[in-house]
């Protein structure tokens, strides 16, 4: 059963849309990230004071192995890191085939949107010494490429609303079954 695969930088929508999109299709929406933290019994942000990036990309390969197992289509929110492992990115392929949708928004909405979630410090840590924006825009030029490669499907998610978004998905998806 081929799921759908949200990706993009943080903060350009995927939990929000992913959840909209899930309970539209009557899917079961799956965030990478909340699924690596119930898996490692602890915040993001320890799990990368603990073992860096490399041990989170490693838990975000386990994830996504473990959603192979599914035996029903998914809504799979994931991490904005999470493309940057070739082998993360042969798994999204085999579970979302042709149904990879990147999120994109501005560097200014980005941070803004990020500003606004509360809980961005627990679920965000810091990936440079940059400054925040500087860290965005940054980050943000050196994965565009990564996620653009990656993509079946773009949708641009500055001054639209979730709905209007998960209705651009579903439009691009079809059929979907």
């Amino acid at each position: 059963m081929a799921s759908i695969a949200l990706i993009g930088y943080r903060g350009t929508g995927k939990s929000t849309v992913g959840s909209l999109l899930a309970e539209r299709l009557g899917w079961r929406l799956v965030d990478t990230d909340r699924l690596i933290e119930s898996a490692q019994g602890e915040p993001i942000a320890a799990i990368f004071a603990r073992g860096g990036e490399n041990l989170f990309r490693a838990c975000e390969t386990e994830a996504l192995l473990s959603l192979e197992k599914e035996n029903q289509p998914l809504v799979i929110a994931t991490g904005g890191g999470l493309p940057l492992r070739e082998e993360n990115r042969a798994l999204l392929r085999r579970l979302a085939p042709n149904r990879i949708v990147l999120l994109t928004a501005a560097p200014e909405t980005i941070a803004r949107r990020m500003t606004a979630d509360e809980k961005s410090a627990q679920t965000r840590p810091p990936l440079t010494n940059l400054s925040f924006e500087e860290e965005i825009r940054t980050v943000l030029t050196q994965r565009t490429p990564v996620y653009t490669a990656l993509a079946d499907y773009t949708v641009e998610t500055e001054g639209v609303s979730p709905e209007e978004i998960v209705q651009q998905i579903i439009r691009s998806l079809k059929p979907l079954g």
